[in-house]
C-alpha cells in the first residue's frame, strides 16, 4: 500500500503536466562496437520540438546509465549518435511511458544510420 501511494502521485504528477520529470537509461549500439570505437562522441536526446539534452556516449553505456529530464509522456523521443562533426551516425528512440515502467533503467538500442 505504501508504495502505491508513494508511485501514484508520481505518475499522475508527470502525466498531468504531459512531461516525465525524468527518465534513466542505457545505450548500446546495435553492432556490439562500443561508441568510442564507433567514432560516436555525442548522444542527443531529442523531442519533435528540438534537443532536450547532449551526453558523451560513453557515459551512457552499461552499466553506467544517464538521466534526461522533461521527456515528454507522448509520442517516442528520438536518440542520436553524433560524430564529432555532429553527424548522425546512430539512431534510437523511446516511449518515457515504456521506460518508467521498468524496474531497472533499460538499455535503447541505436542502430547505424541508414543515411550514412
Amino acid at each position: 500500500m505504501r508504495v502505491v501511494a508513494l508511485v501514484l502521485p508520481f505518475l499522475l504528477a508527470g502525466c498531468d503536466a504531459g512531461v516525465a520529470p525524468k527518465v534513466t537509461f542505457s545505450i548500446a549500439l546495435a553492432d556490439g562496437r562500443a561508441c568510442r570505437d564507433a567514432g560516436v562522441n555525442t548522444l542527443a536526446v531529442t523531442a519533435a520540438d528540438g534537443t532536450l539534452a547532449r551526453f558523451v556516449c560513453h557515459d551512457a553505456e552499461p552499466p553506467s546509465s544517464i538521466t534526461a529530464l522533461s521527456v515528454s509522456f507522448a509520442g517516442e523521443t528520438a536518440l542520436l549518435g553524433l560524430s564529432a562533426a555532429s553527424a548522425i551516425l546512430y539512431r534510437g528512440s523511446f516511449v518515457a511511458s515504456d521506460v518508467l515502467a521498468e524496474l531497472d533503467p533499460p538499455v535503447i538500442t541505436l542502430y547505424p544510420d541508414a543515411a550514412r
